[in-house]
C-alpha cells in the first residue's frame, strides 16, 4: 500500500486571535517516508520511526490541546498531557501514539455524525480507520497542535 500527501485531510488551519511564535511542526518519518500508520503508532509499533526515542519538541508543555477540523465536521480539540509520570517530556514514540489515539477518539465521537462536507470521500465512517497515517503536527497557536492526516489512496 501507498500513501501520498494528496490523500492529505483537507482540513482547514486552526485560526488563533491570540498572537504566538510558532515552533516548526512535528514530522513523524517512518522507514524514510513522511507518515506513520495510526494503528501502528497505538500499538507501539514504531520501529521504523526515525528518531523514535528522542523527546518530542514541545519545549516545557506538559500539555497541549489537540485540534482537529475535519472537513464537515465541527470543530474538536482535546488536551492532552505531553509528559511521563517523571515529568520527563514525552519521546517522538509516545508523542505519535497519544496523537494516534486522539485521532481515534475524535473518530469514535463522529462515527455517526452526519458529515456536512458535500464531497463524502472524507465521512468520518466510511474511511477505514486502519488507512490513516499521521504526517506531522503543527503548532497552530499557544499550547495548540493540529494533526495532518493522510490516507492510502
Amino acid at each position: 500500500m501507498s500513501y501520498s500527501t494528496q490523500g492529505r485531510s483537507p482540513q482547514e488551519v486552526y485560526q488563533n486571535t491570540q498572537p504566538h511564535q510558532p515552533r516548526p511542526p512535528v514530522q513523524f518519518f517512518n522507514n524514510g517516508v513522511l507518515g506513520i500508520r495510526l494503528v501502528d503508532a497505538i500499538a507501539g509499533h514504531v520501529s521504523g520511526l526515525h528518531e523514535a526515542g528522542t523527546l518530542a519538541p514541545l519545549t516545557g508543555a506538559n500539555r497541549i490541546t489537540c485540534r482537529i477540523n475535519w472537513p464537515g465536521y465541527e470543530s474538536w480539540s482535546d488536551g492532552l498531557h505531553v509528559v511521563d509520570h517523571n515529568t520527563q517530556p514525552y519521546t517522538l514514540a509516545r508523542l505519535a501514539q497519544v496523537i494516534a489515539k486522539t485521532i481515534q477518539k475524535f473518530c469514535g465521537d463522529n462515527a455517526q455524525v452526519r458529515t456536512r462536507e458535500p464531497r463524502a470521500d472524507w465521512a468520518v465512517n466510511s474511511i477505514p480507520f486502519e488507512s490513516l497515517y499521521l504526517l506531522e503536527i503543527r503548532h497552530v497557536s499557544s499550547g495548540s497542535w493540529q494533526p495532518v492526516i493522510s490516507r492510502v489512496l
